[in-house]
């Protein structure tokens, strides 16, 4: 009883992100026609600037400081630790990280101001996130062998869709942090604002075209036969 749902929420996620990814990729080689054919559809993002790609802008931004914790860890291969916990609005610009808060085996640290951006064409995410009991800013990381924390924040996103497509991909790390109230009124009013809902179509059933046959009964007088 519960799998069936589940599934389906599922299925709906990876649906809804690839058409989000499909729908992305359209825009913005149409906005790049002159390497339209040259440049690869699996290219990493970050190398974007080498390819001369230039991003879609974005229909509303929000620069958000991205908070990692490091705790304890009981694992005897670690030493400790570290997620993402929580997103800051409207935070400046660093340099480096900085510590925010330091207790008894956890130490929470801002390592990196992110822009969180929205899209017109991603509304139905946000619909469904909202719609959600707790609200989430997804975070997505990349392993950083260079970084204290062993991974480096690099997109926050608060569609679920474009979430669930990192969290496939295998080399990125996927976390939901609670959405601070200011967050959830700009995103709130953003989907009052631009948000459509699409109507249902039932589909209807195309009937082949059936000609007018006179036929025998079946059985002991042999097949259908007769056509007029």
């Amino acid at each position: 009883m519960i799998a069936k749902p589940l599934f389906s929420f599922v299925g709906l996620c990876r649906f809804q992100a690839l058409r989000a990814s499909f729908e992305r990729v359209v825009r913005l080689l149409f906005a790049n026609a002159h390497i339209a054919f040259t440049c690869p559809l699996y290219a990493r993002w970050e190398d974007k600037d080498k390819l001369g790609v230039t991003e879609m802008s974005a229909d509303a931004e929000m620069p958000v400081g991205i908070v990692l914790e490091k705790r304890e860890s009981n694992n005897p291969w670690l030493d400790a630790v570290w997620q993402p916990v929580a997103v800051i609005p409207h935070a400046p610009e660093i340099e480096m990280p900085r510590v925010l808060v330091e207790g008894d085996g956890f130490r929470q640290v801002e390592a990196a101001t992110l822009p969180l951006r929205l899209y017109r064409s991603d509304t139905e995410g946000y619909v469904v996130n909202l719609s959600q009991s707790e609200h989430v800013v997804y975070v997505v990381c990349r392993a950083d062998d260079e970084a204290e924390s062993g991974m480096t924040p690099f997109i926050a996103t608060v569609c679920p869709f474009e979430a669930s497509a990192y969290s496939e991909s295998g080399e990125e790390v996927v976390n939901g942090v609670p959405m601070p109230a200011e967050v959830e009124a700009w995103l709130t009013s953003f989907v009052g604002a631009h948000h459509v809902d699409e109507p249902f179509v039932k589909r209807k059933n195309k009937r082949h075209r059936v000609e007018k046959v006179f036929t025998r009964p079946r059985g002991r007088f042999g097949p259908d036969v007769s056509r007029d």
